[in-house]
């Protein structure tokens, strides 16, 4: 992740201190302008076409129009229609008013995806691309042709490099049927002829639903771009996924791309809550990006002992390394350790974090709990969301649950919008945890679109945090066709043979584009039959449904179903798939099994979202998967990762007990996708993998969203889950989220720029700067000192009326880092000679200077500013500061607020005594180590 502003962009020094990037009207990747309020735009630039029925035409409309003045008046364009697959199905035009209709003609195709775009080129205008794809379905209960999913698949390597990683092709069926039917899977290599770079895995076939793992080797090609195939048949039809590679000039190999060890993530974050089980393993991956396998070793580093030795000590790239703490004795407060891994004469370091906030359960019995989350309160549904027809007044009902290992936990609820009013109602707004808040919109006389709510949580007790819950109210347009969808997508029963059946589970079926919908559900068994009922089986959309297992006669083992709810009388309405999943343990067997047991041969399912599903580009997915053993014991204790198709990064899933693991994707590129899942016991083992199939189209109307692991410190950029204190100036990376460019000119810092909003557990932060980049955009704002105390706070981003989704932020006292010249967070600090000058090669210090250091996340200082406002005076660091220069230890002048400014911090310092050369220039506050590699020149 490239920085582009840093904080010293605001603070205007007298001399340059630090490279302040590109000036307003650049994107962070210095591409050159990105003048946002002088483009056409079009959107949305991803759209679908689903027949479900006989419909002969579908129409889909997108907007044409210029963001800024001049604007309005006739927009004159020429279209060009290019057909990637099924031939001349799609027709463009006309363009009027600033809208272009698109129309699909399925005609005689068959089921499948098939491919399409439209070039638009406004006149003087650079051209702009939609892509279009039309789904072809089948009725429930008809015979079953393959979707694969993604549509096409592109690999990139250096000449003489590293193989990319293997990419998964996910096969299902057009209606989201999970019962059987036969498919196989072939390659073929088009250049050059008859190669063998391409090769699929081992499962070639499959009867249902299943994946096809596809790699590529590209050791023995020359520079150039590499074609193939693979061929997905199932009955009497076929479909194609291309399959391109790249291979790029080795002289072009930089940074990230010539290193001998890639280790990832470069932080782990652990929290022990009191009262609550210890936690579980973390996964580190091992890779290179060289054409041979590098062997490893690893190590650990912390005081105390607390940082087990990983889990393997050694290997070959690429691997997994899982890293384990164990608390023991420790009192409360922040500890940090190291993981180093060495290969090829290289070491690479990951940061270790663990902070105590009480002491934990120690019962063998507890199972201890994985995932990325820091925060002692699980909320589930992650994300929560509403559909509703045009006009409709009604008032549709969801909940929230609060769940927590950690006792004595209580919770106060606030909702707000970002606009359409008080749509969104609290039914309850406090209790405690384990609880259910309900919740409750009032569509009221709102417009067709996409509005977006939040509710805050404030969780008090034996531990603090501030939590978000996205909610999305989706309001169908006049004429569109009816969508049904169900919420949750799916839900999961545990019970004992023998026993009693299990509790029934409510489930939501609502309406998008109608007020109302008949509707007709059929059950399909993947395995048992005549187990599950639903109720009521038909009648009208919005309907509160009963979903009830039946274990009578069940032998132990894992059962699934879909249900599928299909409307009548409404042709084209896209139906809607429930995903059922039921564990039945043998009578006398636990429920739940520790995960120091063996692991292997796991079973993976995706309950939410279901096969085949239509997702919104930057909106959130909410994910759940459920993971159990072949007799029905729910597996715990266990990492998933899901990866999708496209460049999104890899999503850590949190566990919330009883087999079940949530998360929430975030699309960043529409298309055709498949999501991949993959469960990694306490050894790094894969023990389950798993695979669905959906669409990803985008709006007219863009949500902005935060990348994932998107936060970070601004002068150190660890990325991962490295925990930044209350005060501290950070980075925040996303998409859609700055229209224009701004920078804060005066003091206090505002709380609003280019009309963005920064809230961090609710408070709304001090913005520094505002960039609208070409690829992404970021924000540098400071942490609220209002924060202090706390563990863990989401922050989520208010932008052209919308809410982001929530992105965590694990909070410490604090986490020094130190400010380098060219803002990377390693190499030559931003230091100062006593008079202010810059320390350079040509102008180095000398042993016995004083020499003025610049950081954020040094923690609490007396007096005490206010968030966003500059120290009134001299201030002074509260916490035990150690400065060590080349290894020695420097005597310390001053330490606290830089006068004049916000969250930055300034320490004047002296060169020990027989220092020289670059060395090393290390803070450590209270036991916590600012970064490695920071050095300054000394003669």
């Amino acid at each position: 992740m490239k920085k582009s502003y840093s904080l010293l962009i605001l603070l205007a020094f007298a001399v340059s201190l630090l490279a302040q990037g590109p000036p307003p009207g650049k994107g962070p990747d210095n591409k050159g302008p990105d003048d946002k309020n002088q483009k056409w735009i079009v959107k949305p630039d991803t759209v679908f076409f689903i027949k479900t029925g006989n419909e002969t035409t579908l129409t889909r409309t997108v907007n044409v129009q210029r963001t800024g003045p001049p604007s309005g008046g006739a927009v004159n364009a020429t279209l060009q229609v290019t057909s990637v697959s099924g031939g001349a199905w799609l027709a463009a035009g006309p363009l009027a008013n600033g809208k272009l209709t698109l129309t699909a003609t399925p005609g005689s195709l068959g089921p499948g995806t098939y491919e399409a775009k439209v070039t638009v080129t406004p006149a003087g205008s650079p051209a702009q691309t939609i892509e279009a794809f039309l789904r072809i379905g089948t009725a429930p209960g008809s015979p079953t042709s393959a979707f694969v999913r993604p549509s096409s698949l592109k690999f990139e390597m250096k000449q003489g490099g590293a193989n990319p990683d293997p990419r998964i092709l996910n096969v299902g069926s057009p209606t989201g049927n999970t019962a059987s039917f036969v498919w196989g899977a072939t390659r073929t290599v088009t250049t050059p002829p008859a190669g063998t770079w391409l090769q699929i895995g081992n499962t070639i076939s499959g009867n249902g639903p299943g994946q096809v793992t596809v790699s590529v080797n590209g050791a023995t090609l020359g520079v150039g771009e590499y074609s193939g195939k693979v061929t997905v048949t199932s009955g009497a039809s076929s479909v194609d996924i291309p399959v391109t590679l790249e291979v790029e000039n080795p002289g072009s190999a930089q940074g990230e791309d010539s290193r001998l060890l890639v280790v990832n993530p470069k932080a782990l974050n652990f929290i022990v809550h009191p009262g609550a089980p210890p936690p579980g393993p973390k996964t580190v991956d091992v890779k290179t990006t060289r054409s041979t396998p590098v062997s490893w070793t690893a190590t650990v580093e912390s005081t105390g002992g607390w940082l087990l030795p990983p889990s393997p000590a050694g290997g070959s790239t690429p691997g997994k390394i899982q890293v384990s703490v164990s608390p023991g004795a420790l009192t409360k407060g922040q500890y940090e350790g190291k993981l180093k891994v060495t290969g090829g004469g290289v070491t690479e370091t990951v940061r270790v974090f663990l902070r105590v906030v009480g002491k934990p359960d120690e019962n063998p019995n507890v199972t201890k709990t994985t995932g990325k989350t820091s925060s002692a309160v699980q909320l589930s549904p992650p994300v929560l969301e509403f559909s509703s027809g045009g006009n409709n007044a009604s008032v549709t009902a969801g909940a929230v649950k609060l769940d927590s290992k950690t006792t004595g936990l209580n919770f106060a609820a606030t909702a707000s919008t970002a606009r359409g009013g008080p749509w969104l109602n609290l039914l309850n707004t406090s209790g405690p945890v384990p609880g259910t808040l309900n919740v409750s919109v009032t569509p009221g006389s709102l417009a067709a679109g996409v509005y977006t709510g939040l509710i805050t949580f404030n969780i008090t007790g034996a531990v603090s945090e501030k939590r978000h819950v996205l909610v999305i109210l989706r309001i169908g347009a006049a004429g569109e066709a009816a969508r049904l969808k169900v919420k949750p997508g799916g839900v999961a029963f545990q019970a004992k043979a023998g026993g009693s059946n299990p509790a029934a589970a409510m489930v939501q079926l609502q309406v998008e584009g109608a007020a109302s919908a008949a509707y007709q559900s059929t059950i399909q068994y993947v395995n048992g039959s005549g187990w599950l009922a639903v109720t009521p089986a038909a009648d009208t959309a919005p309907k509160t449904l009963t979903v009830t297992p039946n274990i009578t006669g069940l032998a132990a083992g894992v059962y699934r179903a879909s249900v599928i709810f299909q409307a009548t009388g409404s042709p084209g309405a896209l139906p809607a798939t429930l995903n059922v999943v039921l564990a039945v343990t043998a009578a006398g067997s636990p429920l739940s099994e520790d995960s120091a047991e063996a692991t292997s041969g796991l079973l993976g399912f995706f309950v939410e979202p279901a096969p085949d599903f239509l997702a919104t580009l930057n909106l959130p997915l909410p994910v759940q998967v459920a993971l159990f053993y072949p007799d029905g014991r729910a597996a715990e204790g266990v990492e998933l990762q899901i990866v999708s198709s496209g460049s999104e990064p890899a999503l850590w899933l949190d566990e919330i007990g009883g087999g079940l693991y949530n998360g929430v994707f975030r699309p960043l590129g529409g298309g055709p996708m498949s999501l991949a899942g993959t469960a990694i016991d306490s050894t790094g083992a894969t023990v389950a993998e798993f695979s669905l199939g959906g669409d990803v189209e985008s709006s007219d109307d863009m949500a902005p969203v935060i990348f994932q692991e998107g936060i970070v410190n601004t002068a150190s950029y660890t990325p991962g889950a490295a925990p930044v204190a209350p005060g501290s100036i950070v980075s925040l990376f996303g998409r859609e989220l700055v229209d224009t460019t701004a920078v804060a000119g005066s003091l206090p810092l505002p709380r609003e720029l280019s009309g963005v909003r920064v809230l961090v557990g609710g408070i709304e932060a001090p913005l520094v700067a505002a960039v609208s980049g070409d690829t992404f955009d970021q924000i540098n704002f400071q942490v609220p000192l209002e924060l202090a105390g706390l563990t863990h706070a989401d922050v989520v981003v208010l932008s052209n009326g919308h809410y982001s989704d929530a992105e965590g932020l694990t909070l410490a006292p604090s986490v020094p880092a130190l400010f380098t010249l060219d803002q990377s967070g390693t190499g030559a600090a931003a230091a100062l000679h006593s008079d202010f000058s810059l320390i350079t090669d040509q102008r180095p210090a000398r042993a016995g200077d004083t020499i003025l250091l610049f950081g954020t996340g040094l923690g609490a200082v007396t007096p005490a500013p206010n968030t966003g406002e500059p120290p009134a005076g001299l201030t002074s660091l509260t916490g035990d500061l150690r400065v060590t220069i080349g290894g020695q230890q420097a005597p310390v002048r001053f330490a606290g607020l830089a006068p004049g400014f916000v969250g930055l911090y300034q320490i004047n310092a002296d060169v020990p005594a027989g220092v020289s050369g670059q060395p090393e220039i290390r803070l450590v506050v209270d036991g916590i180590s600012s970064a490695e590699g920071v050095v300054t020149n000394v003669r």
